[in-house]
């Protein structure tokens, strides 16, 4: 078309990427977008929430993990969680993306 389009820059790409993360989704959605997406398990995250040796933490986010109706993207202790099992920010995005798409 003869039409010049500028290139995106990486936080523009950032931003709109972003905007595709749903704010919250399912425990359902969730558990099925985990196994899907980085392929562990419920009880494998659960294993390793049991051996943090901070008493108070590892009972919130044990309660957190097994009684959520939904996980809500920015909840510290589902960050906490990520963190302990090395998952980043943009695969916990992805995590949520995918979750979102699944018609259950």
């Amino acid at each position: 078309d003869g039409e010049i389009t500028e290139a995106a820059t990486p936080e523009e790409i950032e931003q709109h990427n972003r905007s595709k993360v749903p704010s919250s989704v399912s425990s359902l959605r969730f558990w099925l977008a985990v196994l899907d997406t980085i392929g562990i398990t419920k009880q494998y995250i659960i294993s390793h929430v049991e051996q943090l040796q901070d008493p108070e933490m590892r009972a919130r986010i044990m309660v957190m993990l097994s009684e959520a109706q939904e996980f809500d993207r920015s909840n510290p202790f589902l960050n906490q969680m990520a963190n302990m099992l090395e998952i980043d920010q943009n695969l916990l995005d992805q995590i949520f993306i995918t979750a979102s798409n699944y018609q259950l």
